[in-house]
């Protein structure tokens, strides 16, 4: 899940990619900006968002995938 499951509840498609099983393990229930941005590493961020903006995703899920803000009431 791009957006960890526990947190939104979301099993639709826009919430889910195709990933490594460890960095999926290592993610765990973060976010994919939480996640990257744990490691300190903004170059790494920056690659995912392009990787991401140029990817054929629908827009929903490339929205998911690159939210930075998520809180308990919501995406923010």
């Amino acid at each position: 899940h791009a957006l960890p499951f526990a947190r939104p509840w979301d099993e639709s498609f826009n919430n889910k990619v195709l990933v490594l099983g460890t960095e999926n393990q290592h993610k765990s229930n973060q976010t994919p900006y939480e996640y990257v941005n744990g490691k300190d590493n903004r170059r790494e961020w920056q690659e995912f968002t392009a990787r991401v903006d140029t990817s054929l995703f629908p827009r929903s899920k490339k929205q998911g995938s690159l939210l930075q803000k998520f809180d308990v009431d919501g995406f923010t």
